[in-house]
């Protein structure tokens, strides 16, 4: 069974915790994006998945508005290869799913991250919980 869901919005990447001196902390951001992401999909998964897991996240960015259109023509539905990195992409959605979509995010066996250029930002995740026979 392969569960599908988008999350609107530029992909967004995982992010060092930073600190002051003494204390760190996590980045505000990262936090609320999290929190978004386990609302969409929370209706998607009614208990987590025990066992190995399979994870391919599409992460698609709108190119800029400034591009004329000969170089949209040219660089849409092709590989996105700027900042920011595909597994940053990859383990904030895998800590964010935590005990929503998995019980922990160590039970990913299988990832694929696709970064592309596209009409507008956005992620599309897809899960699958792989059986003995799916290696």
């Amino acid at each position: 069974m392969t569960v599908q869901f988008t999350i609107p919005g530029k992909p967004f990447a995982w992010r060092r915790a930073r600190s002051n001196g003494k204390v760190r902390f996590n980045d505000k951001a990262m936090e609320a994006n999290a929190d978004t992401l386990a609302a969409i999909a929370l209706p998607h998964f009614p208990a987590p998945i025990e066992g190995p897991v399979r994870l391919e996240i599409r992460a698609t960015f709108a190119v800029p508005k400034s591009y004329s259109k000969t170089k949209r023509d040219a660089t849409i539905w092709r590989p996105h290869t700027q900042k920011p990195d595909g597994d940053n992409l990859a383990k904030q959605i895998g800590d964010a799913l935590n005990r929503i979509a998995w019980v922990d995010d160590s039970q990913i066996a299988d990832t694929r991250i696709i970064k592309l250029w596209g009409d507008k930002d956005q992620t599309v995740v897809f899960v699958d919980a792989m059986g003995p026979e799916t290696v």
